[in-house]
């Protein structure tokens, strides 16, 4: 296929709104959340890890003025949670943003291979690959799991909040509550 009869236009500010329809963004069709969050990540990819930033920030900012940030009468305050920091503010916005720079830029690159001859796929063998791959994304059971796993994991997550010394004890202080939200957002 001549890359000047291809059905993809590009520009120098990136894929038009004609690529949308040989990429992956067009088969992010099963959760309405995730489709959401990829949405925003993939057309916006700073605006989208600043906001998770900010969001694995809420519990540090609740717990500064709940005054378990930094207290040495808990076991474990929220400046001592490594784990808190690794997850949360570090991992969620970076897996974001590599999220988002793989699933917006792979098919188009994978397209344009295709154009150039690299890769040798006839547009029937293209609509049948994308008709394959919409077929996996699409299934109940891939759907379904994320959701499933993030929900499971808020509930195992919200065994931790009682009954501790530490910032994120339910019964005392109200940062602790965020972790089962983060914990779905996560996964």
């Amino acid at each position: 296929m001549n890359p000047s009869n291809s059905p993809i236009s590009t520009s120098k500010s990136g894929p038009t709104r004609e690529r949308k329809e040989y990429g992956l963004f067009s088969l992010i069709q099963g959760g309405w959340l995730g489709y959401v969050l990829a949405g925003f990540a993939i057309r916006y990819p700073t605006r989208a890890v600043m906001l998770a930033g900010l969001a694995g920030c809420s519990a540090p900012s609740i717990a500064i003025i709940e005054g378990s940030f930094i207290n040495p009468d808990l076991s474990l305050d929220l400046f001592h949670d490594i784990g808190w920091w690794n997850q949360f503010t570090l991992a969620f916005p970076t897996l974001l943003f590599l999220s988002s720079a793989y699933f917006g830029t792979f098919p188009h690159t994978l397209r344009e291979l295709v154009d150039s001859g690299f890769l040798k796929a006839t547009d029937t063998q293209w609509k049948h690959l994308r008709e394959l791959v919409q077929a996996k994304l699409t299934r109940r059971a891939n759907v379904v799991l994320p959701y499933l796993m993030g929900i499971i994991g808020a509930i195992l997550s919200s065994s931790l909040l009682l009954g501790r010394r530490a910032w994120f004890s339910a019964d005392s202080y109200v940062a602790g509550w965020l972790i089962p939200l983060h914990v779905f957002l996560l996964y």
